[in-house]
């Protein structure tokens, strides 16, 4: 029998590398490795609680890669863990989900956290000597579909917040307020939602000679009906009142009804999107100051055109967004906005993350004819003229030693 040494060299260089077949794990006592990633909140939590596997620091050394994700939803937000399996348990993959309430306390969150993981881990555990030693337990007369039976407020969810800074000096102080609320209601077929908020500030300098006070605030309500289609389409209406100072606007008003399309499932949209939405409608503007163009307030239809392409995959995500908007009566009076983000794990221990935003701005009807003052400016009191906007972030980061994050050892708070 001829025998190729060489594919069989491969073959024994490749277990010992790359790890080693699920029979060998089953009868070596080793526990299975495990990557978390985009879960951040009390990590040593996890560790103590979940100690029958062993924690790595990159995914490349994993047995099993943890990819949570979450969506907002009325009530708080639907996380999902999928579990892709590695080396040993490649192909051996599944996804979970569980939801948070935003009445929830953090011990309640982190429990929910907790038990969904434990109970995505059995299947790996299950292909190892240490399902001998695990336990399982059932609490039952709960509701298992995670539906609500009796809800007296029928999905409506009411938010209210008040916060405040306050800071100062011998010869300057300033102080912040900030005021919202949000009222929501989603459900499968339709997402309502109506947000309000106010904010003010005031920034003060005094000495023996001077006393100068400069004072900015804005106003905002703005509701949003969107109705479900199918898994692909869906309809909405957007409007919006505000105010601003800093925008020369003593009060702007928009509607824009629209429709989008996604070209995946939207049940998908926790790995991957590609919408596009399109909303036609009007603008209102009545202003503080006379602007460049000689109005105190005009009509403006315009157009929106916005397309968005999300993917998150084990190799990192990608997110990225195209707006073109444009006044109907004036095709020159329109803005072109772009903005990515790409996070690549590019190979062991190295991750590279791109961010950055461009923005194309040829619609600033709203500028003030006057003059503004060097408080304004300097201040950022008053929004400047300008024909365009850009801001972009790179980093990486490359760790290497030990590939294992088990030991938890919170002293000094550090």
């Amino acid at each position: 029998m001829n025998i190729n040494w060489k594919v069989l060299l491969v073959f024994i260089m490749s277990s010992s590398v790359f790890g080693q077949n699920i029979d060998s794990l089953k009868t070596s006592g080793i526990k299975p490795k495990i990557f978390i990633d985009g879960y951040h909140s009390d990590f040593d939590f996890i560790r103590r609680e979940v100690n029958f596997v062993d924690y790595v620091r990159d995914r490349l050394q994993a047995d099993i890669y943890l990819l949570v994700t979450h969506q907002a939803t009325g009530t708080g937000h639907k996380y999902t863990l999928t579990f892709f399996g590695q080396k040993s348990f490649l192909n051996i993959n599944d996804t979970l989900n569980y939801h948070s309430t935003d009445f929830d306390s953090d011990e309640q969150r982190r429990s929910l956290f907790i038990n969904t993981l434990k109970r995505g881990l059995i299947r790996y555990i299950n292909k190892t000597d240490l399902a001998d030693k695990i336990e399982i337990t059932y609490k039952g007369g709960e509701n298992e579909n995670g539906e609500v039976w009796n809800d007296p407020w029928d999905h409506w969810v009411f938010r209210l917040r008040l916060s405040g800074n306050f800071n100062g000096e011998k010869y300057q102080s300033s102080y912040n307020i900030y005021s919202s609320a949000r009222i929501s209601r989603i459900t499968e077929d339709w997402k309502i939602r109506l947000d309000m908020n106010a904010n003010f500030y005031q920034d003060r300098y005094v000495d023996e000679e001077e006393n100068l006070v400069s004072n900015a605030s804005s106003k905002y309500f703005g509701s949003i009906v969107i109705k479900s289609i199918n898994d692909h389409f869906s309809a909405g209406f957007y409007g919006f009142a505000s105010a601003s100072t800093y925008a020369n606007t003593r009060i702007l008003l928009s509607v824009l009804p629209g429709i989008e399309y996604n070209i995946f499932p939207y049940s998908e949209s926790t790995y991957q999107e590609f919408r596009f939405n399109y909303g036609l409608g009007f603008y209102y503007y009545k202003y503080i100051d006379i602007t460049i163009f000689d109005k105190l307030h005009e009509m403006a239809p315009k157009q929106q055109l916005q397309s968005e392409f999300e993917i998150k995959r084990p190799w990192g995500e990608i997110d990225l967004r195209l707006t073109f908007i444009t006044q109907l009566d004036n095709f020159s009076r329109n803005r072109i906005e772009l903005w990515g983000g790409i996070s690549f794990y590019v190979f062991e221990g190295f991750s590279f993350d791109l961010n950055g935003g461009y923005s194309g701005i040829r619609d600033q009807i709203n500028i003030p004819q006057r003059d503004l003052t060097i408080d304004e400016i300097l201040l950022r009191r008053r929004q400047l003229e300008t024909n365009y906007y850009y801001w972009s972030s790179i980093g990486f980061s490359y760790t290497f030693g030990s590939i294992y994050d088990n030991i938890v050892n919170t002293r000094f708070g550090i």
